[in-house]
């Protein structure tokens, strides 16, 4: 008698960022970004912060590189590795991120919470301007 077995398989859909990320952008234009952009870019990126912050996650790593553009240039976010859950308290307790963006409390905390993705953001905002 012949038994059918049955394979498992799991799969990994991913949505290609067909036009790099924020930062190869900004350093292929060479220049500030005009205001019409920058506020379509930080606009995009407030939505994303305020969904995950509503979800009660803290990004924790944000950075132009983790910021994809796809073939419309519309920004997404990426590589959530250091993101971690917003406890009770409004802290998240696993510390990590790139130190160029990082708010000086996550040096000396134990605890960071919402408020180091704005920080970030600011960051990067100002990178954009100037």
């Amino acid at each position: 008698m012949y038994k059918a077995t049955v394979q498992r398989r799991a799969f990994i859909i991913l949505e290609l960022a067909a036009n790099g990320d924020l930062f190869d952008e900004v350093i292929m234009s060479g220049k500030p970004f005009s205001d019409a952009l920058t506020r379509r870019y930080f606009r995009d990126l407030c939505e994303a912060i305020h969904y995950i912050h509503k979800k009660e996650i803290c990004h924790r790593d944000l950075k132009p590189e983790n910021l994809a553009l796809d073939q419309n240039y519309n920004l997404k976010l990426i590589d959530f590795n250091l993101s971690g859950k917003i406890c009770e308290d409004g802290k998240s307790y696993n510390l990590g991120s790139t130190p160029d963006y990082m708010a000086p409390e996550m040096f000396t905390s134990k605890y960071v919470g919402r408020e180091v993705d704005i920080f970030a953001m600011g960051v990067m905002l100002f990178m954009l301007v100037f």
